[in-house]
């Protein structure tokens, strides 16, 4: 169900009406955004209505603040030819950008820049990236060994952009989660390799290699981390499992994607993201809001969110 804000109209759309439904929705005020979307070949998704919705989140989230959304500079240079997360690069230049500037706001300007960030599900690095101008040190964690290839490629361009020398951003290609080993990885869609993640292997279109995070951090040598994102497609309560030692130790704030109400396996994940996190004294929750600030919430189960922040202390 999509509410159609200026018509105040209600529309159901399944399969290949989503298309239409989106272009009849949106055809005044974001016609120009669609024809360019059509001819980057959104259009040709092999799920409609997963397309419809992820586009109308965008249109959603381009209002927040009022007015539409400009073009801004762009935080990676290469991208991947009709990927949703790309073409949305393409058209702005950054993907989820409200979701960076209230980071940037409410969460960067409290923390030291000497720190270290942490990037959990990089994709191409459009969050990486941005992270680096914010910390000096950022590591991102990105297992699909190609788009990996293209994630360095951008955190290559990011540091000639700065001028620097030396890869602010260090890529590291596996997977966390709470033990180490190997486990399957599907490519969700050509059209939306974010949506990629790991399975059964039954289902795998290919097996990688599996760290926990404190492990890494262990052998990294890194006592300074201030920050997380994570982004891994419902998976997030497992790379927190193995990062208890960094959790307990350093009390970085964490961003992730929070998508625990749509049925009920979702909301056990969420159960228990919600209960490990305050044995570990993470007991502030919170959500943006469209003036780009943060609401406190009281519970992680039964929502359903790009991103939701967590913390040890109040950040209002």
């Amino acid at each position: 169900m999509f509410q159609d804000r200026e018509g105040d109209r209600h529309v159901r759309l399944y399969g290949n009406e989503a298309i239409m439904g989106l272009r009849t929705i949106a055809q005044r005020r974001y016609s120009g955004l669609l024809r360019k979307m059509i001819r980057l070949g959104l259009a040709r998704s092999k799920d409609p209505l997963a397309l419809f919705k992820q586009l109308s989140d965008e249109l959603d989230h381009s209002n927040w603040g009022g007015g539409g959304r400009k073009r801004e500079q762009p935080t990676v240079r290469a991208i991947f030819l009709d990927d949703l997360i790309s073409n949305t690069i393409q058209l702005y230049g950054r993907w989820e950008a409200t979701e960076l500037d209230l980071l940037s706001r409410v969460v960067f300007s409290r923390l030291p820049k000497s720190s270290t960030a942490i990037d959990v599900g990089a994709n191409i690095g459009n969050h990486a990236n941005h992270f680096a101008r914010h910390f000096d040190r950022v590591l991102a964690f990105e297992p699909d060994p190609m788009i990996a290839h293209v994630l360095s490629a951008n955190a290559i361009y990011q540091s000639r952009m700065a001028g620097e020398n030396q890869e602010r951003v260090q890529v590291f290609p596996y997977a966390l989660r709470e033990q180490a080993g190997q486990c399957g990885y599907r490519v969700h869609d050509d059209h939306n390799l974010g949506g990629s993640g790991i399975v059964d292997d039954d289902d795998a279109s290919f097996q990688i290699e599996i760290k926990t995070l404190d492990s890494v951090i262990s052998d990294l040598g890194v006592t300074d981390v201030t920050f997380i994102k994570c982004d891994v497609e419902g998976w997030e309560g497992q790379v927190f499992a193995g990062a208890r030692e960094l959790l307990t130790q350093s009390d970085p704030i964490i961003a992730f994607e929070a998508s625990f109400g749509i049925d009920l396996p979702a909301q056990e994940r969420g159960q228990f993201v919600e209960e490990l996190l305050l044995l570990l004294n993470y007991s502030y929750f919170f959500e943006p809001t469209p003036r780009l600030t943060l609401q406190r919430i009281p519970t992680l189960v039964g929502t359903d969110r790009p991103m939701v922040i967590v913390s040890k202390f109040d950040l209002n």
